[in-house]
């Protein structure tokens, strides 16, 4: 089971690259062979647990109000078989604890696939074309393997704080031999990032950087150099190619509006009009929402429509949880949010001023780059993924398995 487990999740940084179809059948198939392992050699130890009964109540009332909504159908596609991100999560921590290179081979897969991403999204840049000679949708935007759906940028920024952290785990100490491919790598995805035109990824980077700087007790230092350099390529690029001035700032005042007439905007007016919908719904039903993946349905409908509002979800989690979930489905989330944010800024405090630390619980710098990894994938004050996008699940879940792992967890790293 381990064995079998472990060559699954190595593949899953790989098989995000293909689109939704593999990471999720990675996701279930790992999940579904824990849970026969588990209950055929009586591993309950897995299941006795607070992460278990939260996930269990979170799981149950998505059910529940899939099955009250006005078509079962369509919602229960995104709720029945969403209990398969526990089974995940428990495979990751099963693993972890029970293989003992899992980490390290897990790390030189993720590294493996972002440097290969890296270089073929470069190829593109300069050529025109990458590895596969898919050629560049869109003028303004570099996608690489990922062909029009423009998520290289996503696919990065979320990735490279899990990696990161888990080479820091893996050569610790660090010695400069190891170091240089490791500061490669981060401004070569600093700048790709930037390159692809993917905003919201790019402010993801900053969040994670900045993390890095004031949370890290090892690392933050050299964090800061190689973004430092980041930001000196980045201004090059801006100044010397018209492309990247239009598209991160040219059009990005354009759309919230600084650089026209009409008032400012969330985002964008296709962004406004999504969140303004999202609200409706969320008003006419505070408590309990109008049901999962129901926004696509009920957004071109009174009382709920609004001009160039519809699409399959609202574009920012909180507003679709609450629009589809209502207060019970979107509170657990954000006090998950909050959660990390203290684990930060206690951990801000041990950092800068342990005289004032209340407390003697310091975070390892891999522990504090997975706790950054899920942070900004739940961070509330920008556009978002579907909570329920099958591409996105296994992010949000990943460092969580890992996070919980008794290996990560020990005091001694």
């Amino acid at each position: 089971m381990v064995l079998f487990n472990s060559y699954l999740l190595w593949l899953f940084p790989w098989a995000l690259i293909t689109g939704p179809f593999l990471p999720d059948l990675i996701v279930s198939l790992s999940g579904f062979v824990f849970l026969v392992g588990s209950v055929y050699r009586r591993m309950w130890q897995y299941y006795q647990n607070r992460l278990v009964w939260a996930f269990g109540l979170f799981y149950g009332y998505l059910l529940i109000r899939s099955l009250l909504s006005l078509d079962i159908g369509l919602s229960l596609e995104s709720s029945l078989f969403y209990f398969r991100y526990l089974f995940f999560v428990l495979a990751i921590i099963h693993c972890c604890n029970h293989h003992p290179k899992f980490i390290q081979r897990l790390a030189y897969s993720g590294l493996a696939a972002l440097a290969v991403v890296c270089l073929d999204g470069y190829l593109q840049y300069f050529t025109g074309f990458n590895s596969l000679m898919m050629k560049q949708v869109h003028p303004l935007r570099v996608s690489g393997f990922f062909g029009e759906e423009l998520i290289l940028g996503s696919y990065l920024s979320r990735l490279i704080p899990i990696f990161f952290g888990l080479y820091l785990f893996i050569h610790r100490p660090l010695t400069p031999k190891n170091l240089l491919p490791i500061l490669l790598l981060l401004i070569l995805v600093d700048v790709l990032v930037f390159i692809a035109g993917e905003r919201t990824s790019l402010f993801y980077l900053f969040l994670f950087t900045l993390g890095v700087i004031i949370c890290s007790t090892q690392f933050k230092w050299l964090r800061a150099l190689t973004f430092l350099v980041s930001l000196t390529i980045m201004a090059l690029l801006l100044h010397f190619n018209p492309v990247h001035q239009e598209r991160m700032i040219d059009q990005t005042l354009e759309q919230i509006g600084l650089q026209s007439d009409t008032k400012l905007q969330a985002f964008s007016k296709i962004h406004q009009a999504h969140y303004i919908t999202a609200l409706r719904m969320f008003q006419d039903n505070p408590l309990f929402g109008q049901g999962p993946k129901l926004f696509r349905k009920l957004c071109s409908q009174e009382p709920f429509a609004y001009p160039r509002s519809c699409s399959t979800h609202p574009h920012q989690i909180y507003l679709q949880l609450l629009a589809e979930g209502g207060i019970i489905a979107a509170i657990p989330v954000f006090i998950l949010f909050l959660c990390l944010i203290y684990l930060l800024a206690r951990q801000t405090l041990h950092v800068w001023i342990p005289s004032l630390s209340p407390s003697k619980k310091l975070l390892s710098d891999v522990q504090v780059c997975l706790i950054l990894a899920l942070m900004i994938s739940l961070w509330p004050l920008v556009p978002s993924n579907s909570f329920f996008n099958n591409w996105i699940g296994g992010i949000y879940y990943l460092p969580i398995g890992l996070l919980l792992s008794k290996t990560i967890s020990k005091k001694d790293i």
